[in-house]
């Protein structure tokens, strides 16, 4: 899943705790993480096959994974590690 590659460093998770009204200060919070962009690739390639083999299973999403792996593979070609954020 897209999530496996799911990151935030400890000050946005807990800016977005504090926008909630909890309080982050007593957890122990993990440094964000990133990954390369092969491993990427290869969970995104995985889901558009899926996807074109099951349409009914994964509608309406082969424009944003196909843009996903646009970005993947530029990422690969210079070297740059990624991870999956929210934005808020």
């Amino acid at each position: 899943p897209l999530m496996e590659f799911f990151s935030m460093s400890p000050d946005e998770i807990a800016g977005i705790m504090e926008d909630a009204g909890g309080d982050a200060s007593t957890m122990d919070l993990e440094d964000e993480q990133w990954y390369e962009a092969s491993a990427g690739l290869t969970t995104v390639r995985a889901l558009r096959q899926y996807a074109a083999e099951h349409p009914d299973d994964l509608p309406d999403v082969e424009s944003d994974l196909a843009e996903f792996e646009v970005v993947l593979k530029s990422a690969e070609a210079h070297g740059v590690k990624w991870h999956v954020a929210v934005d808020y």
